[in-house]
């Protein structure tokens, strides 16, 4: 897999709420276009919609944040974040969904990590205790130092943060983050939730790797 540099990036005003300040990056696939991590494209969501239609409602995935792409003469696989439904409730999984030449679509893994999703929030009006769901994957400022300060704790532990997931105001805030496990000897990736309080400090309090 191969790992990406993203700059998009948000800051919060005055007023607590966020604001995208860059684009994220992109980077050329085989086929010559350009693909932008973490973002989810019309394309990529009508390629869930047709593959959607061959599952039942309760194993409906919704793509939410694209982590690699890669094209050959044959085909092309991407390896995406998604919101699987069970029941009444969504967990996040990530999928390689390969495309044929003729468009044709196929699943190839599934692999799971137990976390559940939340509702997609109000950067506005953050609720005060509950998780919410960004309304875009990209990673912000307040994001990235915080991975890049739990990292600095952890000598025998690596993170590349890939995409925002999701937040909790408390005495300070929560964040779920989308990581490369980059001390891992092949790819790996995992949920890391971090902790960062008003005084600016970091801390991973937990961890859901995908299997």
């Amino acid at each position: 897999m191969m790992m990406m540099t993203l700059s998009a990036c948000r800051n919060h005003d005055e007023s607590g709420s966020d604001k995208v300040t860059e684009a994220s990056s992109a980077e050329p696939t085989g086929e010559g276009k350009e693909v932008e991590y973490p973002m989810i494209t019309d394309e990529i969501k009508t390629m869930f919609i047709s593959l959607n239609e061959d599952h039942t409602g309760d194993a409906a995935l919704t793509p939410v944040a694209l982590i690699d792409s890669k094209a050959t003469d044959a085909n092309t696989d991407r390896l995406i974040l998604c919101k699987k439904k069970s029941g009444s409730s969504y967990y996040y999984v990530l999928v390689t969904v390969r495309e044929g030449k003729s468009s044709e679509l196929s699943i190839l893994a599934i692999s799971s990590c137990g976390l559940s999703a939340p509702a997609t929030y109000d950067p506005e009006h953050p609720v005060s205790g509950g998780w919410g769901e960004p309304t875009s994957p990209a990673l912000t400022d307040e994001v990235r130092t915080a991975v890049e300060k739990v990292c600095q704790g952890h000598d025998d532990k690596s993170y590349d943060p890939i995409a925002y997931l999701g937040m909790q105001v408390v005495a300070g805030y929560n964040y779920h983050v989308l990581c490369s496990d980059t001390s891992s000897d092949k790819p790996a990736y995992v949920i890391l939730e971090i902790y960062s309080d008003l005084d600016g400090n970091a801390q991973i309090t937990n961890t859901y790797p995908f299997s």
